[in-house]
């Protein structure tokens, strides 16, 4: 990119992270890395600064990252400041400073008071909380901010409310893929090992807010029916709550029709393979109490796979409100019985037509083209 060309510089920064490798890193922040590499190929001057278990920069499809070890621990204490990153972040006089996540409002609070009004600053929700305790100084922040981006409309006016922010510093943004990775299941399933008749697929850390013991036991409903007994439920779960994850097995263990219909991948699949899994699956189940974005739901329907999920509001903005696929009520394994029972009912016997309206949907709102 010649500097001429270049529109503006901007800058995203990072500040929790997991202990892994720097080529591990684009594993598990696809839609981080995404949202950078898209942003580039528009011209503009991206730097990802991450802090890390080891400082190092790299150059990668036209974005430069810089990895920061401060010493401090992997997620950054809500009252804890970071100076090594930002006196790096000032370094580099970008035109607008990103910052993921409402976690670490001391930090953004030195940042914004660094800053200066130098640069444009824009902070990106992520289904955060703040500690009561530290809600004035988040107040304060979010009044210097320039921008905050939300997934909808509903997440934007609940922070609006508690913070009195006003409607011109809103702004949305669905954070998925570039493009579709959509690929003819036998193909797939023969990299997965999937098999089942229909295949589902859990796509999702195993933490509380994603409630999966819901999601089994409204699994085990569907199954209780009868209608598809040949059914196969893949929970592919990157990170996990270990007591939740105990009593998630236990539960599994304890059901003959779980245990012959449930299989578990814990470890997390190479970034050059992981599209082969999302479609070897037919639908993507998810129990979200909460979602900030809905990573996992839309990375699988970007493979054409069919969202069953629940009515929360990200959900409804990411299907068009139940356009593709089925909406359940969060919390209630009843109702998400009923919304298989319906969605397959209405969808499988045309799985391949249907698989590439999900996919076609995608690229035509979902997709970084569509941005």
């Amino acid at each position: 990119m010649k500097k001429d060309d270049i529109r503006f510089h901007v800058v995203f920064i990072t500040l929790a992270y997991k202990d892994v490798s720097v080529s591990d890193f684009f594993n598990y922040a696809v839609c981080q890395v995404n949202q950078a590499m898209g942003l580039a190929e528009q011209n503009v001057r991206v730097t990802v600064i991450s802090r890390f278990s080891t400082d190092k920069k790299i150059s990668r499809n036209g974005v430069e990252y810089y990895f920061v070890n401060d010493g401090k621990s992997s997620c950054l204490k809500k009252w804890q400041l970071s100076k090594k990153t930002t006196n790096l972040v000032f370094s580099m006089n970008p035109d607008i400073i990103h910052l993921h996540g409402f976690f670490f409002p001391r930090f953004f609070n030195y940042l914004l008071r660094k800053n200066k009004g130098k640069s444009k600053v824009v902070l990106e929700y992520h289904s955060d909380s703040i500690p009561r305790k530290l809600k004035w100084i988040a107040a304060r922040n979010f009044r210097k901010v320039d921008k905050i981006i939300f997934a909808n409309y509903q997440a934007a006016r609940l922070w609006a409310k508690s913070f009195s922010l006003s409607e011109n510093k809103w702004a949305f943004s669905i954070e998925c893929a570039p493009d579709s990775k959509f690929m003819k299941r036998e193909s797939a399933r023969q990299i997965s090992g999937f098999s089942g008749f229909p295949i589902f697929l859990w796509n999702s850390r195993l933490i509380t807010r994603r409630d999966p013991l819901t999601v089994i036991s409204g699994f085990e409903a569907f199954l209780k029916l009868g209608t598809y007994p040949y059914s196969h439920f893949y929970m592919m779960i990157p990170d996990c709550d270990e007591a939740l994850f105990m009593e998630l097995t236990q539960k599994i263990a304890a059901s003959e029709l779980l245990k012959n219909a449930v299989s578990i991948i814990k470890e997390r699949k190479p970034l050059n393979k992981i599209a082969a899994y999302f479609n070897s699956a037919d639908y993507v189940i998810s129990g979200s109490l909460e979602d900030g974005y809905g990573y996992g739901v839309a990375d699988a329907m970007s493979c054409g796979v069919i969202p069953i999920v629940t009515d929360i509001s990200t959900f409804k903005q990411i299907t068009g409100n139940g356009l593709v696929g089925g909406l359940w009520e969060a919390g209630n394994a009843k109702l998400l019985a009923e919304s298989i029972t319906l969605t397959v009912s209405r969808t499988f016997p045309t799985i391949k037509d249907e698989a590439l309206r999900v996919s076609n949907y995608f690229d035509k709102h979902l997709s970084q083209k569509a941005h």
